[in-house]
């Protein structure tokens, strides 16, 4: 990807409050191959979002990235469009519970069905709410 380029991860706000074993375990196997280098990785999105420079997916390649000691990371400027919504609840969680660096995140590995339970569940129902709030804002007509 060309416009890649490098970014101190401490500058990045998280947007999620767990990372997944399993999803763990996978870049774990992937990047401890071989002697690390950057190479081996996808760059990880982020998004300059109400002031902040955040995360948009990666987290579990940067939490793996910080619990072995690598501190600037591979990042891009993400341009696709997100549900903004959902991503301003999830930074405000993060906020609420002190999450904002990837280093907050160590100890945050949780298994597959606690992140599952946790995590994709609490996100679900806050898409649920966004959009039912929508709907009454446009008078019913959806999104």
């Amino acid at each position: 990807m060309s416009d890649t380029f490098y970014l101190d991860i401490s500058s990045i706000q998280p947007t999620q409050l767990y990372i997944s074993d399993l999803k763990y375990q996978i870049v774990n196997e992937k990047l401890s191959r071989e002697r690390f280098t950057h190479e081996l990785y996808n760059p990880i999105p982020i998004k300059q979002f109400d002031g902040e420079i955040i995360f948009i997916d990666g987290h579990t390649r940067a939490a793996w990235l910080v619990n072995h000691g690598v501190y600037t990371v591979k990042v891009y400027w993400e341009k696709e469009e997100y549900n903004w919504d959902l991503y301003r609840r999830c930074i405000q969680w993060c906020k609420e519970e002190n999450i904002n660096s990837m280093d907050d995140l160590k100890g945050k590995i949780i298994s597959s069905k606690e992140y599952e339970k946790l995590w994709n569940k609490r996100c679900n129902i806050a898409l649920q709410e966004i959009r039912r709030s929508r709907k009454v804002k446009n008078g019913n007509r959806g999104i």
